[in-house]
């Protein structure tokens, strides 16, 4: 696992704590260019959560059958628990009702992403 420098990543810890502007830390960006992937604001998914849908679906693109009002909200945000960058770089996974999406919850966000052809 690739080891974030502290001032790589939007974090608490960082004396960031609050959400900025995609690409605000360029030297943070991944191998393949992409900005943001540790802190910053946690991810509303398309997937759908459900509890026990990792101990029985496969790993990759788990079609899941939980309520349509249910979304996932996957990675960590500034405002970590930990208010770390250490904790902005978990892999966390959660559900998140729609009355907490990324309108009324400043700490999630989402990512548009497209496959190239």
């Amino acid at each position: 696992m690739r080891q974030w420098a502290l001032l790589q990543a939007s974090a608490a810890q960082a004396g960031t704590p609050a959400l900025h502007m995609v690409g605000s830390y360029p030297e943070g960006a991944s191998p393949y260019g992409v900005f943001d992937l540790a802190g910053n604001a946690s991810e509303w998914v398309w997937d759908w959560y459900n509890w026990s849908d990792y101990s029985k679906m496969p790993a990759r693109n788990p079609l899941s059958q939980a309520p349509p009002w249910n979304h996932s909200v996957r990675g960590s945000a500034w405002f970590d628990p930990y208010g770390s960058a250490e904790g902005a770089r978990q892999s966390s996974r959660c559900g998140a009702r729609s009355s907490s999406h990324a309108s009324n919850d400043p700490r999630i966000g989402f990512r548009c992403a497209r496959s190239t052809p």
